[in-house]
């Protein structure tokens, strides 16, 4: 009985008739005021009761597939900024190499993050990769103009880059944004000490101690600055502070060998530099520099087995070849020390040494045209740093008597 109702109220329906019209032909036959829009409710509300459900159904559908891509789009976002500080981290570990890798993964999806790029040019700054380095500080420059550590990074990469101009204007830089990091002004003091002014390092390296009076670096700074000055008491003072904060810095240790080399302690500077090799043996200078010790004692031949260890280290150091044909030639072997003060030139042209030891060896051999040949390329530099210049311009003297 039930469905005959809705089957005659839908027929009713297709043929035209109003909801109003049905009804009162239900109440005539007597279905009652409830039970008519009980019928008629379910004819006539099915089609707008199933719009609206697809309609429900749209927005839900729209809601979470907006929701998903919300959700998708946040994992997406915290899993990226996760490479940058799982970055951060492993480079305060001193995980340089893995550094770089966190930070390449953010940069493969996202270019658009300075701190990846800035970690990028410290890992590879800490590495030595001073060219990469500065390419990934240029980069985060290009992303944030205002970040001090930045400028300070592009600072140390053109200083280690020998670029002084553009590392004095970088630090000054950082220094402008935040005048409260020792790092930029310990940067200063060597570039400074680099284009010896002196006096200006030191001024910078004790801004830096100012900031941080446990600075080894500083304190190291400090004692080369006093050293280039003569004033080697200060410099003994402040090569010993350097090593009381950090006891393995082979670099100070160094320093004491060349201050203890100018009081004439010759034991006592052999003893520093070989403790700088201990800790570490591939450092070059010192070797070198145990070698002039050894020179100054007249035991030329233990000092060319140390100029030959130096070549050992760096097959590609000129001072380390001009040292060896200054020993040979003090050995009166003029072969020999022709053939490495030739190497130390060809090496380097640049340095008014090699022509002055040339001019030397030609004077000894008694050949005065090729001595005042090289005498006087040695006085073309400019000598105002050149710590045998006095010795240069007696041995012209002596070449332009004969």
């Amino acid at each position: 009985m039930h469905q005959e109702v809705l089957d005659s109220i839908k027929k009713a329906k297709k043929k035209g008739f109003s909801r109003d019209s049905i009804k009162k032909i239900l109440l005539k036959k007597g279905y009652g005021e409830h039970n008519s829009e009980n019928y008629l409710n379910q004819v006539f509300s099915n089609k707008k009761n199933s719009k609206k459900i697809i309609l429900i159904g749209i927005i839900l559908l729209l809601f979470f597939s907006t929701s998903s891509i919300y959700m998708y789009t946040k994992i997406e976002e915290i899993k990226f900024n996760s490479y940058i500080e799982k970055g951060w981290e492993l480079y305060e570990e001193k995980k340089y190499e893995k550094a770089i890798q966190e930070f390449e993964k953010y940069i493969r999806k996202n270019q658009d993050n300075y701190a990846a790029y800035g970690g990028l040019g410290w890992s590879h700054y800490e590495l030595e990769n001073h060219i990469v380095a500065l390419e990934n500080f240029q980069n985060a420059l290009s992303l944030a103009t205002d970040k001090e550590n930045i400028y300070r990074g592009l600072g140390w990469s053109y200083y280690e880059l020998g670029d002084y101009d553009n590392a004095l204007q970088n630090f000054n830089k950082a220094i402008s944004l935040n005048s409260e990091i020792e790092s930029s002004y310990r940067g200063l003091g060597w570039v400074y000490y680099e284009l010896t002014n002196y006096d200006i390092a030191l001024q910078k390296f004790n801004k830096a101690i100012d900031l941080n009076q446990n600075n080894n670096q500083a304190h190291r700074g400090l004692g080369w600055s006093y050293y280039e000055l003569g004033d080697y008491d200060n410099a003994l003072q402040n090569f010993n502070k350097a090593i009381d904060l950090d006891p393995e810095d082979s670099i100070a240790y160094s320093g004491l060998g060349d201050v203890f080399y100018e009081f004439k302690d010759y034991e006592q500077s052999i003893i520093q530099f070989n403790k700088a090799l201990e800790l570490k043996p591939d450092y070059s200078f010192a070797q070198l520099e145990v070698g002039w010790v050894y020179y100054h004692m007249e035991d030329y031949d233990q000092a060319l087995i140390e100029f030959r260890k130096a070549i050992e280290l760096d097959s590609n150091d000129h001072w380390a070849y001009g040292s060896l044909g200054r020993a040979y030639l003090a050995k009166k072997e003029y072969n020999s020390s022709w053939y490495y003060l030739t190497k130390a030139l060809e090496l380097d042209d640049q340095k008014p040494r090699h022509y002055h030891d040339l001019a030397l060896y030609f004077y000894e051999i008694k050949d005065y045209e090729s001595a005042k040949k090289y005498i006087d390329k040695t006085m073309s530099f400019d000598l105002k740093h050149y710590d045998k210049a006095e010795e240069a311009l007696e041995l012209k003297k002596e070449i332009y008597k004969v």
